[in-house]
């Protein structure tokens, strides 16, 4: 990305320095990741006691479906945003859904 900048990133660059982009999203990942965490908990303790169901290879299909779509749209805009950097997104987004969405009800269990 840094070779070949897109429009957006090359301003954002010349306004910001690329050090205050790095340690304000490291600062940002703690509180906005443990806030993901406890929602993910309240969906899934919600979702075992509404639709204890499971498929699609999952323990609970309500919260695989849910956390696939929460994980897809936190994802969208960092891959519009990020032209250069959408096969990574879309990898990262996997791995992400295969973790939350298929393993955490068979390890909450």
């Amino acid at each position: 990305m840094a070779k070949n900048p897109t429009p957006f990133f090359r301003s954002l660059l010349e306004r910001v320095p690329p050090i205050y982009m790095t340690m304000g999203i490291v600062v940002m990942a703690y509180p906005v990741w443990t806030v993901v965490g406890v929602a993910t908990g309240i969906l899934y303790g919600v979702s075992v006691e509404a639709a204890p169901g499971g498929g699609l290879g999952s323990s609970n299909l309500v919260f695989t479906v849910a956390a696939t779509a929460i994980l897809v749209m936190m994802a969208a805009p960092f891959a519009v945003l990020l032209k250069n950097a959408r096969m990574g997104i879309g990898v990262t987004t996997l791995v992400l859904v295969g973790m939350f969405g298929w393993l955490l009800p068979f390890l909450a269990r």
